[in-house]
């Protein structure tokens, strides 16, 4: 892998189908997914070489807060991934995938 020195962050949002499945909704099912997945060396991401952190959680709205203040909302529910890592971009995701 290449250690050139480079540093990297990524941030992923991917909208989480509206609706339900069996009166649950996909939000819920994504974080409780998120919830039960393994920590520490047992990890899906600790099999990612060069990750120094990951982060998913599910983001449930935000609103704008500009001049003027005008509130606005998301149409669905977010998956977020974010991650620190260091070397090369596309060896790293060729390694995450």
């Amino acid at each position: 892998m290449n250690t050139s020195g480079n540093a990297y962050g990524l941030t992923v949002l991917s909208p989480i189908k509206n609706g339900s499945y069996n009166d649950i909704s996909h939000g819920t099912l994504t974080r409780e997914r998120l919830q039960n997945l393994p920590l520490h060396t047992e990890s899906p991401m600790a099999k990612v070489p060069n990750t120094y952190l990951c982060r998913l959680y599910v983001l449930d709205d935000v609103f704008y807060q500009g001049k003027p203040a005008i509130e606005e909302h998301l149409k669905s529910k977010y998956i977020v991934f974010g991650a620190n890592f260091h070397g090369d971009r596309i060896e790293y995701l060729t390694n995450m995938w």
